[in-house]
């Protein structure tokens, strides 16, 4: 393993002048240790493409390497050591069943209707969202983003993230919701009121997330009296009524940073990201409120760093490139773009 990560260094110093290596916090200790910078899926997407470096290399799952693909400049490359990290959530939205869901509201039910996508989907959705007006979301500006649609007296389409749509509605009170899926088919009726809802939720959820259960917050209340408790948002909704605090990765990275030193934390994420966080924070107890990896982030590993590595030096890759259609980079870009100005006022 030392021999390897000797390698790798080897390589980064001989690129320095056009590479950078981003990992996303669930990522192992020994991809983080050699990444340029770490942070949750959207700060990742946003450092890469804030570098002038040609060769961004994103140890995460694909969609992460899609996004900053999105957001680099044309003459930036963007790879991933494994093509087929793929990710749960992200799989569960269709374009074909996105397509259906959007023109029966639209055309056969006559909604003003618009998609907001969390940032954890793939750039077809992200692109179909941003050709129809539409914009993307993340876990910590989610809220945002759905009030000023609603303001506008949209009808929302909320993808892929059943539970970050309902957890949102819920914080912002008085926000009917519907599910258009029955025991995942799709769930639509001509002779059905759909104007009774604001946002129409999509049946996607994060398998690490749902692990958490309204007993395990419970059972750590009575075993930690002292105990705080923060989880993701993706979680299910008793879970995240019952924790202190809830919130996207960056959020709980710098939440328990801060904290007060002997403070005694729960943590409902990734277990990889947990572990780093007890160890950065000796002065704190931190553990998961369940254990829960990732399978998909741990597909990236030294080797297929290491190997990725040398064909960019090499000038030999292929099929760890991130390559999108101009089309469907065109609008993915409109719907981030979106986002961003949402989020800084200035739409």
């Amino acid at each position: 393993m030392e021999l390897l990560k000797s390698k790798i260094l080897e390589i980064k110093d001989k690129l320095k002048e056009n590479l950078i290596i981003a990992a996303h916090h669930y990522q192992s200790e020994q991809i983080i240790d050699l990444a340029d910078f770490v942070g949750d899926s959207y700060m990742l997407a946003k450092k890469a493409s804030s570098t002038i470096k040609k060769n961004i290399v994103l140890c995460g799952v694909r969609f992460m390497a899609e996004t900053a693909k999105i957001l680099a400049n044309e003459d930036q490359r963007v790879f991933i050591p494994d093509y087929y990290s793929l990710c749960p959530l992200a799989e569960k939205v269709k374009l074909e069943d996105l397509e259906n869901i959007f023109y029966f509201l639209k055309n056969k039910k006559n909604l003003d209707v618009v998609i907001i996508t969390y940032v954890n989907s793939y750039v077809d959705i992200k692109s179909f969202t941003g050709k129809n007006g539409g914009s993307c979301c993340t876990s910590s500006n989610a809220e945002k983003i759905i009030k000023y649609y609603l303001d506008k007296k949209k009808k929302i389409i909320f993808v892929p993230d059943f539970y970050l749509g309902s957890n949102t509605a819920i914080k912002m009170k008085n926000v009917r919701t519907k599910s258009i899926f029955l025991r995942d088919e799709m769930n639509l009726k001509e002779e059905e009121n759909y104007d009774d809802a604001d946002i129409f939720l999509w049946n996607g959820f994060c398998p690490v997330h749902q692990l958490y259960s309204e007993e395990d917050i419970l059972n750590l209340r009575k075993n930690y009296p002292q105990i705080k408790i923060v989880v993701h948002p993706e979680s299910k909704v008793e879970v995240v009524s019952l924790a202190d605090f809830s919130g996207s990765t960056e959020y709980i990275y710098n939440l328990i940073k801060r904290s007060e030193s002997g403070s005694v934390w729960a943590v409902g994420t990734e277990s990889t990201f947990v572990n780093r966080l007890q160890k950065e924070n000796p002065d704190k107890k931190i553990f998961s409120v369940k254990e829960s990896y990732c399978k998909n982030m741990q597909k990236i590993n030294l080797d297929n760093l290491y190997n990725l590595l040398l064909k960019i030096k090499e000038e030999k890759v292929d099929s760890n490139e991130i390559i999108i259609d101009k089309s469907e980079l065109k609008y993915s870009l409109i719907s981030l773009k979106n986002m961003i100005d949402i989020v800084e006022g200035k739409i």
